[in-house]
């Protein structure tokens, strides 16, 4: 009862509503205070009246590059069917599915938050607009290993240089340390990082014939690594073989009649049948001939082969003369190696002997040293360079001097004295970045090792010249970019 008015007052309860055929009611009592009382009862009829629709905010979180399902929350006081829209779509995905039930998937890799905004309809009236967030953790991205493995696998030959590179994904672009098993430590390999992964270089020599499944694997910092697994099969070519040095010979006819040196070959492949053939180089003098050839197996592999050479020089033509022969050895498979030497008769003067351990270097372009600083990714490639040791001596003892044609820009060599009498030359060489520019990525140099006799009397010096071949591979080395320092500029000026 309101005590201003005397009147009763009627509240319905929140939301409540009534049937046309049910209205509410209640009952009153009117008395006079002398006894005499009366009973009345009201009807009420609550109209309906349209309520908003209530919508909650949502948070939810998922991992890096997966999906979560969202289940947005609405109701209505009046029990309405509820229609949903979504008024704003998130920044950092997608969302599928049908409201209330939506798949929210972020971007690729993306991390982070996100939101999107919804409303929904009760048929009469919209709800206010409510924000669902999304929290994206980060997760780590290994390195992906993109190259066909079976691309790279095959069959390789010996002695020939294997390149392979290998394409990565680093998604999280970090520093990526890589390691390979498979080889042994010392085989001579090499891994290179390179922007758009990993190139693999190697060497296989004899002693690595054979099968070998090659693992290579990448890893950022703590984490787990990432293998790729490719399978090598290294078959063994044939090689040529190389005959030992021949000391020429010096003969009085008087003393000795007949010249006999002992001529031996060495062929690294097994089981190799050599043959032996000598030929006099002008002249018209008596021919040589050749003993018996003797095989026998090295230990550790491969083939010596050894023979006698006879000559008995002609009284009346090789007399004073100084005989040049070449003798040449072949194996089964037609691989060759051939030598000189000479043999003086009587009082001649022969030719220096020039001996080098080989014939054929491959090296690499050197790197500056301001490009191995630490933290660069060139820090840890070695720079041998060139290094080539020849001696030579005369067997008459005349002096001889050493040099080198054909010496490359940058190139030095120097001559000493040695321990055996003879002489010993050295040339080392740090080919730049630009020594290895060729069509095919290397450039070939060929070098001419020469010993001549430095003579006092008239007699015409002699020399002696053997062919060195150099292989220089080049760098492809990305271009450094300097630091540039923070700088600051005021409003309308150029900087």
């Amino acid at each position: 009862i309101d005590s201003t008015i005397g009147l009763p007052v009627y509240t319905p309860k929140e939301n409540y509503f009534s049937r046309p055929d049910a209205p509410d009611s209640f009952s009153y009592t009117v008395s006079d205070g002398k006894g005499g009382s009366s009973e009345g009862i009201v009807k009420v009829v609550v109209t309906s009246v349209n309520d908003m629709p209530i919508v909650k905010r949502q948070g939810f979180s998922t991992d890096e590059d997966t999906p979560i399902k969202i289940i947005l929350v609405a109701e209505d006081p009046d029990g309405d069917l509820l229609t949903y829209r979504i008024v704003k779509r998130p920044r950092k995905g997608k969302l599928s599915g049908e409201a209330p039930n939506l798949v929210y998937t972020p971007e690729e890799n993306y991390f982070g938050l996100d939101s999107f905004t919804f409303m929904v309809n009760d048929g009469t009236s919209d709800s206010l607009p409510s924000v669902v967030k999304m929290e994206v953790k980060p997760v780590f991205d290994p390195p992906v290993f993109l190259t066909d493995p079976s691309k790279l696998s095959g069959r390789y030959g010996t002695g020939e240089e294997i390149q392979l590179s290998i394409e990565v994904e680093n998604l999280e672009e970090s520093r990526l340390e890589y390691k390979l098993k498979g080889l042994p430590a010392d085989s001579g390999f090499k891994l290179r990082p390179v922007l758009t992964g990993v190139n693999f270089a190697w060497f296989p020599n004899s002693d690595l014939a054979g099968k070998h499944e090659i693992v290579i694997s990448a890893a950022s910092g703590d984490n787990p690594p990432v293998d790729f697994i490719f399978n090598l099969e290294i078959f063994q070519i044939n090689r040529n073989p190389s005959l030992s040095d021949i000391e020429s010979l010096l003969i009085d006819p008087e003393q000795q009649p007949t010249a006999t040196i002992k001529i031996a070959a060495t062929d690294p492949d097994e089981d190799e049948v050599l043959t032996f053939k000598v030929v006099r180089i002008g002249g018209s003098g008596s021919k040589p001939s050749l003993g018996d050839v003797i095989l026998v197996p090295l230990e550790g592999g491969g083939t010596l082969a050894s023979v006698d050479f006879t000559w008995t020089p002609d009284p009346e033509k090789d007399q004073g003369q100084l005989a040049a022969f070449k003798v040449f050895v072949s194996d089964d498979e037609n691989g060759r190696g051939q030598a000189d030497f000479t043999v003086g008769v009587g009082s001649v003067n022969t030719p220096p002997i020039l001996t080098v351990e080989q014939d054929t270097y491959n090296i690499r372009e050197t790197i500056p040293p301001d490009l191995t600083v630490t933290g660069n990714r060139l820090q840890d490639e070695s720079s041998e360079g060139l290094n080539i040791q020849f001696s030579a001596r005369d067997a008459e003892e005349d002096p001889l001097k050493l040099s080198v044609e054909g010496l490359p820009a940058g190139a030095d060599f120097q001559q000493v004295s040695g321990t055996d009498g003879g002489f010993v030359g050295t040339l080392t060489w740090l080919p730049d970045l630009e020594a290895g520019n060729g069509p095919k990525g290397f450039k070939i140099y060929t070098l001419r090792l020469k010993a001549v006799e430095e003579r006092t009397d008239d007699k015409d010096p002699l020399e002696v010249i053997k062919p060195v071949r150099i292989r220089v591979k080049d760098r492809n080395i990305l271009p450094q970019m300097n630091k540039v320092s923070d700088q600051q500029v005021k409003e309308g000026e150029m900087l």
